[in-house]
């Protein structure tokens, strides 16, 4: 019988803290139908795909509120955050390996800076040699270029 008081006191205890919790918007629920060569398929939430649409921008704003209230209740979340950026700002990142003609080519990030160069290396030692540099291939206008690929010769050269 202890136990039981016991359960029911925790359990009144926490009515409030439930009681307080944002609660999750509503999402309408609107059929459209397509039809594909015969089948007929219905889709409950297509409608919510047109983000012109007004409402589905209410209910984007809405969603967007109440994720961000629970996140915000996370205990020790604003320092969990400070400290994965400061571990992601740590050191620099290489990747994109690729090995040809006796020569590693990679890409390697930079702490604070969101564009990768392109870098090469012998295989056997050496010095890094810088390749290409977006940064420095950014136009008065203002264009911005990055890499998102590259492929060397199959001799390294």
């Amino acid at each position: 019988m202890l136990l039981l008081t016991r359960l029911l006191v925790i359990g009144l205890m926490l009515c409030p803290a439930l009681l307080a919790q944002p609660q999750l918007p509503k999402t309408p629920v609107r059929d459209v139908t397509e039809d594909y060569f015969g089948t007929r398929v219905v889709d409950p939430y297509r409608w919510l795909e047109n983000q012109s649409d007004a409402e589905v921008v209410a209910w984007m704003k809405a969603q967007n509120d109440y994720a961000r209230a629970m996140l915000a209740r996370i205990p020790g979340r604003d320092q969990l955050l400070e400290r994965i950026k400061t571990l992601d700002n740590a050191g620099e990142v290489v990747s994109g390996l690729q090995v040809w003609g006796g020569k590693y080519f990679y890409y390697k990030t930079s702490p604070g800076s969101d564009n990768r160069k392109l870098y090469v290396r012998d295989a056997q030692g050496g010095s890094e040699r810088l390749l290409v540099d977006p940064e420095k291939l950014t136009t008065a206008d203002g264009k911005h270029y990055s890499i998102d690929y590259f492929q060397p010769s199959l001799d390294g050269t």
